[in-house]
């Protein structure tokens, strides 16, 4: 069987007649998806599944034997989008806060520390802290056998510890404001290891569009675990829609399982709660995420195409083992954090990134990641969008 799909949504669908061939044999199939005209800003993807209707020894009724996912070959550019000229903007400083504010909406940007530490909605907060810069992941079996931990460590709190340099305000029109800073960013023996511009242009009607730019300035660190942006919302925005690579978690090197479509879940069932807490509940190319409460109410994230994201009620930290584990410890009681320490906080921890290595190796006692997996380039740079939601709008 097969099925087309227009940005996740079903578009078309069918059957194969039942295939007849032996081990070894090939045969070509037509599948009737052509005559299509693509509609403007709308992507499609083409699903194919095998299956067979009757029991085959110990294999049930309906198994399905093979399963391929690709992105069909045309497309049409999506129309601009434009800005409401008349939904004005007002930059004003308290302190050393700076707020941006329309109709419904205010920003309030620490000046200082250069985040963004609120962003209110017709009267709800939704972002408690963030975003900021993360370049680390809570390691993984393989990430503490193959010594990630101690080899990638001055990532860890890199993002935490940047220190901002520069902060600009702009208002090239009426309804629009654009702020930017420029942080350095340290290691763990204060040395600059990096350099980070960020970017966030409010739009009059409350979207705010979020840029990334990193230059890594140490060319002894090979690796980078992670490339992105991290925020905290209230934990009343519980509820999750994503189109994107789904419905479990999957990594740069483990998502080939996971097609892409338009998937809904919670928070709370992100977590996977393996034996020793580690990395978990990631997801890939991802054109967009809702998080919202049980009412519709929250934001919605989108691609400049895509990004990754988690979205969980716990913080890096909560994963973390603070021993090296790699081999036998007689106080591996101590330096080994369990399933029962791992408590969920009142809060929503979310990721936007550019990506996180993959979680190769092919062992836990040594293996690497493998290259075409690793964050090893000196430049990155992604772009998102921060979009308000209303259960009405």
């Amino acid at each position: 069987s097969w099925e087309v799909l227009a940005n996740g949504s079903p578009y078309k669908s069918g059957h194969l007649d039942q295939l007849d061939l032996e081990p070894g044999e090939t045969v070509e199939v037509k599948i009737p998806y052509d005559n299509m005209t693509p509609d403007p800003g709308v992507e499609y993807i083409l699903n194919m599944y095998v299956t067979r209707p009757d029991e085959w020894g110990i294999v049930p009724q309906d198994h399905l034997y093979a399963s391929e996912q690709m992105m069909l070959p045309f497309s049409s550019q999506p129309v601009p989008e434009g800005s409401d000229p008349l939904s004005l903007v007002n930059v004003t400083n308290a302190g050393t806060d700076m707020q941006v504010a329309g109709e419904n909406f205010a920003v309030l940007f620490d000046m200082t520390k250069g985040i963004m530490k609120s962003y209110r909605y017709k009267g709800r907060e939704m972002i408690l802290n963030g975003p900021r810069p993360d370049f680390w992941r809570p390691p993984t079996d393989n990430d503490y056998g193959n010594g990630m931990d101690t080899r990638d460590g001055d990532w860890k709190e890199a993002g935490k510890n940047a220190v901002m340099i520069s902060g600009d305000v702009k208002t090239p029109a009426m309804n629009r404001a654009v702020i930017k800073f420029s942080y350095d960013i340290p290691g763990k023996d204060c040395r600059k290891i990096g350099f980070l511009v960020t970017s966030y242009t409010v739009e009059g009607n409350g979207m705010v569009d979020v840029s990334y730019s990193f230059t890594k300035t140490d060319n002894r660190l090979e690796e980078i675990p992670r490339i992105g942006m991290q925020l905290q919302m209230p934990s009343a925005y519980s509820d999750l829609e994503w189109y994107g690579r789904g419905p479990h978690e999957n990594y740069i090197d483990r998502k080939t399982s996971a097609f892409v479509g338009i998937y809904e879940s919670t928070v709370s069932e992100q977590y996977v709660p393996y034996v020793r807490p580690q990395e978990n509940g990631y997801r890939t190319d991802t054109r967009w995420l809702r998080v919202t409460d049980g009412h519709g109410t929250g934001l919605q994230f989108e691609g400049s195409p895509a990004f990754c994201f988690s979205a969980l009620n716990y913080l890096h930290d909560d994963f973390e083992s603070p021993g090296r584990l790699a081999g036998y410890r007689p106080d591996a009681k101590l330096v080994n954090t369990h399933l029962d320490d791992v408590k969920a906080r009142d809060l929503v921890c979310v990721n936007i990134d550019f990506g996180q290595m993959g979680v190769g190796g092919d062992d836990s006692w040594g293996a690497r990641t493998h290259k075409q997996y690793c964050l090893t380039d000196n430049r990155y740079s992604y772009s998102f969008r921060i979009i308000p939601l209303t259960g009405t709008e």
